[in-house]
């Protein structure tokens, strides 16, 4: 109901979500101008969240879950098998809301030229694999970028 009150007064509200677990967000998100998480900070958490939405500090952190799209995604909080349930990126027949690493900034920046190479050939479980990356900032405000890269072990799929 809060929620709801506050985008009637301002449809430019922002979602601002405090927890340690990722909900399932659906009319809120669609209503947001922005959704804005991050877990319990401490002392100083007011005055970090107060910098991030008025444009004074960049926002750089990235989801360290993901999120569901809706509520079947979601699945039992108590039930930890994964494969089963389907409930992560991994194994969902359908894409999170967020996924895992989900992050934007203020800024503009883009990503490029991403080459992978392997130490040899054939690339097997010792292979190293090194990737390079050109991050570019196409904004008018410094950026500060956290480059992520997420794996998949060969095999790990469902069939």
């Amino acid at each position: 109901a809060l929620w709801q009150a506050a985008v009637a007064a301002n449809p430019r509200a922002v979602l601002l979500v405090v927890s340690s677990y990722p909900y399932v967000l659906e009319a809120e998100a669609d209503a947001a101008a922005a959704v804005v998480w991050s877990s319990h900070g401490g002392q100083e958490h007011g005055h970090g969240l107060a910098d991030v939405l008025l444009g004074d500090v960049e926002p750089t952190g990235r989801l360290a879950q993901e999120w569901p799209a809706d509520a079947a995604q979601a699945g039992d909080l108590l039930d930890y098998d994964v494969i089963a349930t389907r409930t992560t990126s991994w194994y969902s027949p359908t894409p999170h809301r967020y996924g895992l690493g989900h992050g934007r900034t203020y800024g503009d920046v883009r990503y490029a030229a991403l080459d992978v190479a392997a130490d040899r050939a054939p690339v097997d479980e010792d292979a190293t694999l090194v990737a390079h990356v050109t991050v570019e900032n196409h904004g008018a405000r410094p950026a500060h970028e956290l480059v992520q890269l997420y794996v998949d072990a060969p095999g790990h799929r469902l069939p």
